[in-house]
């Protein structure tokens, strides 16, 4: 070989190698580029996410009144929340109930925390022993109430299967890609009977609401000794003399212990189911400004009737299938059963206290993405979609948001756990081993900043845990011996009653950046502290590439997106035979990642 043909072979082995590099150097900046983009687009889709559930609350809020009246709120299928540079945000609404609605009263639902086994036995979805086991781990291992539905996995002898129903079933698919359901099947689908697919469809840690009245007014507590106060605002409320006749029932020895006690009194007298409307409206046996475990008889399926006591699977079903036929102003009063003679008014002497007509906490789960200002919102795909689900609490004077969670790889969970192995439950140790926490372990989490709102937050919540309000217990009383005065129907309303909003289940209480309100209760003047529900109108444009970096933390490369969905389903799970764990994470644990600032303005369709 000359030396001519050496140097030309070894210039063209130089610059094949530099090919070579600069080939791997390019391929690495697109793979980059791709997963940057990738990280933009997810990180757009949960800024419209946090944006539209700032929407969807203060639309709720907005519909207080339709609440006080026993009517269910109404929200749009789909919205627009912004315009901008050829590209729109949209917001499509997910089927989250049995029967398709896409809006879901917690009231509907049983009170895990408040049932005894008789009650969730009554169901009809589990059986005596499980029933048993669900109170112990209840009672006895948590010693604390249930702070999220998905601790139920946790239960000896309850899978996700018969929590959530056939895991198959859950699929965003046909919501992202915009399938739609044509007028003659969303009708079919209305008329088909209602399938609770699992307990989530039946029970629920969020069965609270207002002790108000329907004209607004908080009730009037008769379970106290009686004094001439209680005589003006019983004549206030019924006419003169009404007080005088309630002072001699109670110095002839009846006491109101509780509600059920009212009802024996008009028993007692006679009194026909269509007169009680106004005197169980006014009246009450509670000393507290929210009632608890009321379960709305509009609304509930057959399976939560069932377990209100003494009612029979038979009036159950009746119930059920009257309500439909019944106009708005009968189905305002929880008397209606007795009135239309389903249920005799002997039993409401078990019932009082138990029954409601209305749901002050809503349930609902939604799609969020971009796409072309050319496509049609409520068909087309949605690009780099995020699902969330959240629980909205209207008890307040201003509402607040008591849960929020990321669900869009809850169907990647479900697959790992319809594949995975079943667990061995022989290999658990008894349930009497079992470490009950250590007294104290309820006390207040330190608090971690949330660097977007200001809020001073649980340090479970920057990690994903379940802590949650650390002053449930708490106590509020209430006295029924000062002025009547005004409900939480307008927010904005400055004589509004204080609700102890410290007992209930939920997060984002508030903290620095809370608006404190003056209201005055029947015991005197008291402060409410509740998170400000941010109204559309005000919401500001932000673009996506201002948002933290936590929201970025699954997607920081287009390749491992698959490595990403499953090192999020599988959080927490350490061995293979207990993936189950990974829906529990999946749907009970808040968004870990930091809220994100709001979008522009709503634009209802």
């Amino acid at each position: 070989m000359t030396r001519r043909s050496f140097i030309l072979v070894a210039v063209l082995i130089v610059m094949g190698s530099a090919l070579l590099v600069v080939t791997g150097v390019l391929a690495m900046v697109q793979a980059d580029r791709a997963g940057m983009v990738s990280v933009r687009g997810r990180t757009q889709s949960r800024l419209i996410a946090w944006s539209a559930v700032q929407a969807i609350t203060t639309e709720l809020d907005r519909q207080r009144d339709e609440v006080l009246d026993g009517r269910m709120p109404r929200l749009d299928d789909w919205m627009t929340l912004y315009e901008a540079d050829g590209r729109q945000g949209v917001v499509r609404l997910l089927p989250i109930g049995p029967g398709g609605e896409t809006l879901v009263p917690e009231a509907a639902r049983l009170d895990l925390n408040r049932a005894d086994e008789t009650t969730l036995v009554a169901t009809g979805l589990i059986d005596e022993a499980t029933a048993a086991r669900i109170v112990r781990h209840r009672d006895e291992v948590l010693r604390r109430p249930f702070q999220s539905v998905a601790e139920l996995l946790e239960v000896p002898g309850i899978d996700p299967e018969m929590l959530y129903g056939d895991l198959s079933e859950i699929d965003w698919g046909p919501a992202l890609r915009g399938d739609t359901l044509d007028l003659a099947e969303r009708v079919s689908q209305r008329l088909t009977e209602t399938t609770v697919r699992g307990l989530a469809d039946i029970v629920t840690v969020y069965a609270f609401e207002p002790a108000v009245q329907r004209s607004g007014r908080l009730r009037i507590n008769i379970n106290v000794p009686w004094s001439d106060e209680l005589g003006r605002r019983i004549d206030g409320r019924f006419g003169q003399g009404s007080g005088e006749a309630l002072r001699r029932i109670m110095e002839s020895g009846t006491s109101f212990s509780d509600e059920g006690r009212i009802y024996g009194v008009l028993n007692q007298f006679d009194s026909q189911p269509q007169d009680w409307p106004d005197i169980i409206d006014a009246l009450t046996a509670e000393d507290t400004g929210v009632h608890f475990g009321r379960i709305d008889i509009n609304r509930a399926p057959v399976e939560v009737l069932r377990a209100l006591p003494g009612v029979t699977p038979e009036q159950a079903e009746e119930i059920a299938e009257t309500r439909d036929g019944l106009d708005g102003e009968t189905l305002a009063t929880v008397a209606w059963p007795a009135i239309e003679e389903i249920l005799a008014p002997e039993q409401y002497e078990t019932l009082g206290g138990r029954m409601t007509t209305r749901s002050w906490v809503y349930r609902v789960r939604l799609a969020a993405g971009e796409m072309s200002m050319d496509d049609d919102p409520e068909t087309a795909p949605l690009v780099d979609p995020v699902v969330y689900e959240a629980v909205v609490d209207l008890v307040d004077p201003t509402a607040r948001i008591a849960y929020l969670r990321e669900l869009t790889l809850l169907p990647v969970a479900a697959a790992l756990v319809a594949h995975a192995d079943p667990v061995d439950d022989d290999d658990d140790p008894p349930l009497e081993d079992d470490p009950a926490p250590a007294p104290g372990a309820d006390d207040p989490a330190p608090t971690t900043e949330d660097t977007v709102t200001g809020r001073d937050m649980p340090s479970s919540f920057a990690t994903g845990g379940r802590e949650l309000d650390s002053r449930a217990d708490d106590p509020d009383p209430i006295d029924a011996t000062a002025t009547e005065t005004r409900a939480p129907v307008t927010p904005a309303s400055p004589d509004t009653p204080a609700s102890p909003a410290r007992r209930r289940v939920g997060r984002w209480q508030g903290g620095r950046s809370r608006r404190r309100r003056r209201a005055v209760d029947v015991e005197g003047d008291a402060d409410t502290d509740a998170v400000t529900a941010t109204d559309a109108d005000a919401v500001t444009a932000t673009d996506a590439d201002t948002a933290t970096d936590a929201d970025a933390d699954a997607d920081t490369d287009a390749d491992t997106d698959t490595v990403a969905a499953t090192a999020t389903a599988t959080d927490a799970v350490t061995d293979a035979d207990t993936v189950a764990v990974a829906v529990a994470d999946t749907v009970a644990d808040p968004v870990a990642d930091t809220p994100p600032p709001p979008l522009p303005p709503i634009t209802s369709p």
